[in-house]
């Protein structure tokens, strides 16, 4: 950490205490009113989490949106949405396709969502798509929350063609946890968000795409 900005910093909380310290009932009168204004962001933003606030989706190049109107003539699109890095997509297949009994004539698209800055409301996701390992990966990027981003994915797909399905596996974390993640990160407790993203979406229910945790 530089020097100059730690020295910013100590100055700073020796301002902020000798103030508390002279006028005590300032520094409360301004410590409420920081709560009051937390308190207000965490519950609006809460409030308006399952409003679906993508805009638009834009291509990284001309090959990936080809691919993308390719994928939204398919039959029986399955989309598996894993973490950015994944490197054995081999061995991912293999156990997605065992435990969620998917024939191996049915395509199966993994689908990468990287989050940007959460703290934006709406998003215009980057739709990279590239061969990966012999498997067809979907990158997201741009994306302010990561369930928005993967169900507005799902969506578009079913416009035309058949209509995708999302496939996901159980999670281990504390579901409180999650969608406090979820409200403050936009990347916490995916599967439901994605689900409850689809449910309220104002599309056709026989074009909304179902969602199977396994």
């Amino acid at each position: 950490m530089p020097p100059l900005f730690l020295l910013a910093l100590a100055v700073f909380v020796a301002c902020a205490a000798s103030a508390a310290w002279v006028r005590p009932s300032g520094a409360a009168t301004a410590g409420a009113f920081i709560a009051l204004v937390l308190v207000v962001s965490i519950v609006t933003r809460a409030w308006r989490s399952t409003e679906f606030r993508t805009e638009t989706f834009e291509f990284a190049d001309k090959l990936s949106e080809h691919e993308w109107e390719k994928l939204k003539a398919a039959d029986l699109p399955i989309l598996v949405p894993i973490r950015a890095g994944l490197k054995d997509l081999r061995e991912k297949e293999i156990a997605v396709r065992l435990r969620h009994r998917i024939p191996g004539a049915v395509p199966v698209m993994f689908v990468t969502a990287e989050l940007a800055d959460p703290s934006d409301f709406n998003q215009r996701p980057l739709i990279r798509i590239a061969p990966e390992d012999g498997r067809i990966v979907i990158h997201l990027t741009r994306c302010c929350s990561i369930p928005h981003a993967i169900a507005a994915a799902a969506i578009e797909l079913a416009k035309t063609g058949g209509v995708p399905e999302i496939h996901f596996g159980w999670s281990a974390q504390n579901p409180v946890t999650a969608n406090l993640h979820f409200v403050l990160f936009g990347m916490g407790n995916v599967p439901w968000m994605v689900y409850t993203l689809i449910r309220r979406a104002d599309v056709p229910e026989d074009r909304k795409p179902p969602v199977v945790i396994a």
